[in-house]
């Protein structure tokens, strides 16, 4: 069976059929793993310990009890991205204590560069 779609859009459901997760939770602990032993590729596999179903379009079978879910993951590394802004001075950012309603204005500097970090993508 294909699913197409974003993977946060595959939802996962209990024997009640609450909603307990997605696809892209679990791509996303496959990811970290991943990281954590510097693995770029390999097959994933994850258990279901407890009757997890998913919902499918079809009217006589609304949803399916899934055991398994394997795939193989790559990641792709990217470098960051550094842009580089300039910004007036009528940027400015209020700091409010709300324990004794004090106010802090901090205008930003004229020149201002940010990183973009972007997540390792899942092919």
């Amino acid at each position: 069976m294909k699913f197409h779609g974003p993977p946060r859009d595959l939802k996962f459901y209990d024997e009640a059929r609450n909603p307990i997760g997605n696809l892209q939770d679990i791509f996303t602990s496959f990811v970290r793993e991943m990281e954590k032993t510097e693995v770029m590729s390999q097959r994933m596999t994850r258990l279901f310990d407890v009757p997890t179903f998913i919902r499918t379009s079809s009217r006589l079978l609304r949803y399916l009890k899934i055991k398994r879910l394997s795939s193989h993951v790559t990641l792709t590394p990217r470098e960051p991205i550094e842009i580089f802004a300039q910004l007036s001075t009528i940027v400015s950012f209020v700091l409010k204590n709300l324990n004794d309603n004090t106010e802090r204005v901090l205008d930003v500097d004229t020149c201002m560069s940010a990183k973009i970090s972007r997540e390792p993508r899942v092919d």
